[in-house]
Formats: C-alpha cells, structure tokens, sequence
C-alpha cells in the first residue's frame, strides 16, 4: 500500500496592531453608539436642536456696526482729559522707576568697584566661568550650546485714545448689520425709529465722519461752519431728562486680563428700559442675522467708554498694583474738583436744604449730558436710493423743546 505524504506550507500570521487603551475604549464607544442607533434611540453626545448657539463670527475690528449714545462736547472734553492724565500719571511713575533704577544700578557698580579694591590674595583655582566653559566645548569640537537670554520687561505705559474715537455702544450689531437683506433692515429701523421717538429721540442728519450730526459729508467749508454754529448751542446743552449718566469710576477692564481702562458710567432706569425694548425688538424679529445678534449679546448694559490701552508692566499682579495707586489717586481729584464745583454752583444759586450738592452723596465723578443716539462703524448700505437717518438728537418735550 503506497502512502501519500502532503505538504504544508505555512505563513506567519501578520503581526498584531498594537493601540492604546484610550483607542480601545473609543472603539468599544462607537459600536455601542451604532448599536443604540439600530434600536431607535439617540446617539451619545448628540446635542439637542435648539440647544446649541449659531456658529460665531470671529470679531473684526473696524468691520462692526452698533448704535451708540452721543455725549454732549463738554462731557466728551472731560472724558478725554481725563484720559490723558492717566497717560500722564502713567508716564512719570515710569519715569520714576527709571530713575530708581539707574542709582541702583550705579550703586551696585561701585560697590563691586570697592569690593574688588579690598582684595588682596588672589584665588589659587577657581571654578571655570560660563565662557571658559563654553570656549572648552568649542575646542572639544561639541556645541556650547544656547546660552540663556533673560527676557527683557516692557516698561508700562498707557496710551490714550483720540477724542474722536471715544464712544458708548448701547446695542452692538457686528458685521450683521450690513449682511441683512433690505427688509429685514428696513424693518428694523422703522421699528428701531419709532421707539426711540417714544423716548423722544428725534431723527437728525448724521455725517460719521467725525463730524457734528447735521453736516452732511460733501458740504462746502462756509456751509460746514455755518451748520456747525446753529448746532454749537445744542450739542452744548445741560438738557437732562430721563436719559443722562452718573460718571461713577475710572477702572481697569477687563479683570482678567488688565488691558484697558475704562470710565464706567450709572446710567438711568429710563436708559435700560430703552436698552431692554431696543434688544427684544431684535430677540423678536423673524431675522436670523438679528437674532443671531442677541444670541451673542449681554442680556444686562453696562454703559462705559474705553479711554485707553495698557501696554507692558510685567505681571497681572504688577500692573493691577500700579494702576490701583493712580486710579486712586486721580478719582480723589475728581472728588475735589466735583466738590469745589457744586460749592461755587451752589453759591450762584438758591439751592434748597437737603439738596445733594456733594459728589461724595451722589456718588457720581461728573454728571454725563446724553446729547443723542447714532450709529458706529460701518453703515448699512443696503437699501440702494434710500439714505436711513441713523442720527436722532434727544428733545424731551417737557423742558421746552
């Protein structure tokens, strides 16, 4: 009986892929997401619709639209003085410092001048400095390697914005503004428009080009001056109303990170409740562009205008420390200057007892005078022959206008 031998020829399995435990675990998480998907229910972290905000543009500077409150001239002055003498404040404590740094700085130099003098015996052997250890690598032929470079502290400094830059945005629009189609904008201002002519906010030719509201862009200079003169007397005035400020505080802003200061004003209630219907106007429009605007928007006004940067100082801690002492000391300023005012306003005039004259009582710096209400940034242009009024001057009907 003749036998049959076979032969095998066997292959080595393929090595096994090796992956973590987190790879493991997210693997083992997937089937059991497809798994849950094949019996009806919902997938794992799959958000709810309704739940999540609309994607968020990142904010360009210069690009943004926004409403914002026009102070009377006088106001605007005492904002921007106030800001340059922080700059100033700023400026000589550096100068200061620079100083204090010099005389240790040559106090230190003549001490090792002296130091040196009183050595007599010198040193048998000492242990090799940075550079002969370096030059030895050198001549081994090894890389002496990177040398530590100390990083140097930018002196602190402020820097004070223009006058025309100043401003306080009470609704903030972004780029929505511009990228709304011609009804909903339209909508919008007509809406916008007629509240705020309830608050007796009156529509007003606006130019945005740093100009006073009335003086059209284009006009001759003769025409541009003689415009600026019947407006003088308005954007002048002490009218107050129920829309004015309290200047309470200078401060720094924002907490985390120190670099700005800002003037944070008390405003009105008669302000929030404006602020409050101007928002829900847009809450409650069928726009997604304008909804999309609350949905990124503060619920709560926090009416402040920047006055300046804040640049170098080293640390959070440094700079808070330093500014803490200036903002001090110029609110006292302020304190005293409110006071010597209201005393000689008070002397001018009959002022009834119990009237709250000192700015310590009214917790206010300076009273803020609301002039009107206009439009930042870019305009929407979107309405091709048709010019919105976007300047409204305030003219409240019971003090006589």
């Amino acid at each position: 009986m003749t036998s049959t031998l076979t032969t095998m020829n066997w292959e080595p399995l393929p090595p096994r892929e090796k992956s973590s435990r987190q790879q493991r675990r997210r693997a083992r998480g997937g089937r059991a997401n497809a798994d849950a998907s094949h019996e009806g229910q919902p997938k794992k972290n799959v958000p709810v619709k309704g739940d999540t905000k609309p994607k968020r543009k990142p904010n360009r500077p210069g690009f943004n639209s926004y409403l914002k409150v026009l102070l009377d001239d006088a106001t605007m002055d005492r904002l921007f003085d106030v800001a340059t003498r922080i700059q100033k404040k700023v400026q000589d404590l550096q100068n200061q410092t620079d100083e204090s740094d010099e005389e240790n700085k040559s106090e230190a130099a003549a001490f090792e001048t002296a130091t040196s003098k009183e050595k007599v015996e010198p040193k048998i052997k000492e242990d090799p400095s940075a550079e002969e250890k370096q030059e030895s690598k050198a001549a081994a032929g090894q890389s002496p390697g990177p040398e530590k470079k100390q990083r140097k502290k930018r002196p602190l400094s402020f820097k004070a914005r223009s006058r025309a830059s100043l401003h306080m945005t009470f609704f903030f629009g972004g780029e929505n503004l511009c990228e709304l189609p011609k009804e909903e904008l339209q909508d919008w201002y007509d809406q916008v428009r007629d509240r705020l002519e309830m608050a007796e906010f009156v529509v007003q030719k606006e130019d945005h080009n740093n100009n006073a509201p009335g003086i059209k862009e284009g006009t001759t200079e003769e025409q541009s001056s003689e415009t600026a003169e019947d407006l003088a007397t308005m954007t002048t005035s002490t009218v107050t109303g129920d829309y004015w400020f309290d200047v309470t505080d200078v401060r720094i802003f924002p907490p985390g990170r120190n670099n700005l200061i800002v003037a944070h004003l008390e405003a009105t209630p008669a302000w929030h409740v404006l602020h409050n219907d101007i928002r829900d106007i847009a809450k409650n429009s069928d726009s997604k562009g304008l909804n999309d605007i609350v949905a990124y928007s503060k619920e709560k006004w926090t009416a402040h205008i920047t006055l300046g940067n804040i640049f170098g100082g080293g640390s959070k801690g440094q700079i808070r420390q330093a500014f803490s002492a200036i903002l001090e000391e110029l609110t006292e300023e302020l304190m005293q200057e409110g006071l010597s005012s209201s005393s000689s306003a008070a002397s001018e005039a009959s002022v009834p007892e119990g009237t709250a004259t000192n700015p310590q009582e009214r917790k206010s710096l300076f009273k803020a005078t609301t002039f009107g209400i206009g439009m930042g940034g870019p305009m929407p242009e979107q309405l091709t022959g048709i010019d919105l009024d976007w300047g409204f001057v305030y003219k409240p009907t019971k003090l006589g206008y």
